[in-house]
């Protein structure tokens, strides 16, 4: 494979997913224990007509052994280099960053993935051994079975990956995080003509701040009551004409999918 820094750069300028393009622009440095469940992947993918290539993802750690990601990050894929809690891709002896190399089998995408419409698109990662946890490694909790109906209109949820900052700016090093709300689903309705509400959540855009290309695949996550924070969006896809334009972000609603999860995950999720 590239090198991590390499496999980012080559993200943000090929292969991306065709006519609506993932796109995090308009955010902050993230800090070691601010989004210690980001992951970000080093895909390696190969067809007959391409040949070999690495494209970058982000995903979310939602057990000691387990990654939620998009299922149009690993269309293609015959492996990865997955990375936990880095925050600047630049430093190889970064301290308390962990990688773990998965095969193919690792994968488990959804069996209704449907890659031109965007449809299903979640996939999980079985990591080959439990990672040990700190405080810059940590999972972040699955939507209760009981949030199963929940549309989580007007919260707040955190964002966060090494995607663009701006349509015309350099790759970052360091991990972005921005904070953004959760809208009513007629705003993606008017925006984009194949958005499903009841597998789909649509996230505000506005202010210039929005998840951007090399972003794919990572979390939408608010915090509960309790101090904790629950993954309840995988960014999927957005307008094509670049990001920071204003316009809502489309994200897989993790609730549609709770009971996939729990079966091919094989965890038990909370009540």
């Amino acid at each position: 494979m590239k090198s991590f820094a390499a496999v980012l750069l080559l993200a943000t300028t090929a292969f991306a997913i065709p006519a609506l393009q993932p796109r995090i622009a308009g955010g902050r440095t993230a800090r070691p224990t601010d989004v210690p469940y980001q992951v970000g992947l080093d895909i390696s993918k190969y067809t007959a007509k391409i040949g070999e290539w690495d494209e970058w993802c982000g995903a979310s750690l939602v057990s000691d052994q387990l990654i939620v990601t998009a299922a149009h990050c690993l269309r293609n894929a015959v492996g990865a280099d997955v990375y936990l809690g880095t925050i600047n891709f630049m430093k190889d002896d970064e301290p308390g960053r962990i990688m773990v190399h998965v095969k193919r089998s690792a994968f488990i995408i959804h069996e209704d993935y449907n890659h031109y419409l965007l449809k299903n698109d979640i996939a999980l990662i079985k990591l080959p051994h439990k990672v040990s946890l700190s405080d810059r490694i940590k999972p972040l909790n699955l939507p209760r079975l009981s949030q199963r109906d929940s549309g989580f209109v007007n919260r707040m949820a955190w964002i966060s990956g090494w995607g663009l900052t701006a349509n015309d700016a350099d790759q970052p090093d360091e991990l972005q995080v921005a904070q953004r709300s959760i809208l009513r689903d007629s705003k993606c309705e008017t925006t984009f003509r194949l958005f499903k509400k009841e597998t789909e959540i649509c996230v505000d855009g506005s202010q210039g701040i929005s998840n951007c290309k090399g972003d794919s695949g990572g979390p939408l996550a608010i915090d509960e009551a309790d101090g904790t924070r629950t993954l309840v969006g995988i960014v999927s896809y957005g307008r094509p004409k670049g990001c920071g334009t204003g316009f809502p972000s489309v994200y897989t609603r993790v609730t549609a999918f709770l009971d996939w999860i729990e079966k091919n995950g094989e965890i038990t999720l909370r009540k």
